[in-house]
């Protein structure tokens, strides 16, 4: 969220998690990966939603963030979580 809101973009768990179950990257990250070392697509696609599912329910401070990406108001907010 601190991320987004650096760089002024709103963060969007919904799209970035359908990226994940799309796989749309997959072939980039192949070629990142030594041949053989990356695990199944099913596995770590499984994986990574199950384990970031907790960003589709984001408390209400991260939200603030979130809607201040473009703003800057919640400075205090982002300094506290920093």
């Amino acid at each position: 969220m601190v991320k987004c809101w650096n760089v002024r973009e709103p963060f969007n768990p919904e799209e970035l998690l359908g990226k994940v179950a799309n796989a749309d990257d997959w072939d980039d990250l192949q070629r990142l990966v030594r041949r053989g070392d990356l695990p199944p697509q099913e596995v770590v696609t499984r994986t990574v939603m199950k384990e970031y599912a907790f960003l589709k329910t984001l408390d209400s401070q991260l939200l603030k963030i979130v809607k201040d990406s473009k703003s800057h108001r919640e400075r205090k907010i982002v300094d506290k979580l920093l």
